[in-house]
């Protein structure tokens, strides 16, 4: 009995020091992920179609925590001088302005799930749920998954059928929204690079 209660012992810490150096390595990959989206510099190429907009272009994203400016560049002759065919900030709301215009309120759908990009941290309140669960739902709305490496792989509103997706390979490479499955916007991802403050 005293063999096998020690067997059982030793099974059971041997299980505790797998467990957690695992937990740790999770958490410490999820912090420095969402880390990641705090401060960064994207450039690629956008295919959009949304309302009376659809085209495919360059676009150049810059994220300084909670404010992302976001610029489409209309090609010039032989893409010599592109010039802005979009420009767009957001902050608290969006604002966009057209070939230079000035910037103005712009409606978008509802989507609250863009306050986890524009500060990622406040996901890390969840970290015991992500962790465990490689996912996390927030105010049944809001669902985000995660891959085993602990990076953002989907955000979805659950209300509004609106879906963020993020590809990895390994870097971040592509960004696809789609609404009831339907491609809106794809950001083919040619650099980013990651400010850290």
């Amino acid at each position: 009995m005293k063999k096998l209660f020690s067997l059982l012992v030793f099974i059971f810490l041997l299980f505790s020091c797998a467990t957690i150096p695992d937990s740790y390595e999770k958490d410490l990959k999820l912090k420095t992920n969402l880390a990641k989206w705090q401060d960064f510099k994207l450039n690629g190429i956008v295919e959009l179609n949304y309302k009376h907009y659809a085209f495919r272009k360059n676009i150049y994203i810059n994220k300084e925590q909670e404010k992302m400016d976001l610029k489409v560049f209309d090609g010039g002759i032989f893409g010599m001088a592109p010039k802005p065919f979009i420009t767009a900030r957001i902050d608290s709301i969006l604002w966009v302005s057209e070939q230079g215009g000035e910037l103005k309120p712009f409606q978008i759908p509802n989507f609250s799930g863009l306050q986890f990009l524009q500060n990622p941290q406040l996901l890390y309140s969840y970290k015991d749920e992500i962790i465990q669960k490689q996912a996390v739902t927030i105010d049944e709305k809001t669902s985000i998954n995660f891959s085993q490496n602990m990076e953002i792989t989907n955000i979805e509103m659950t209300d509004s059928n609106y879906k963020i997706a993020f590809d990895y390979n390994p870097q971040l490479s592509q960004i696809i929204v789609t609404e009831k499955k339907k491609v809106l916007l794809k950001i083919d991802v040619d650099k980013i690079s990651y400010e850290r403050k």
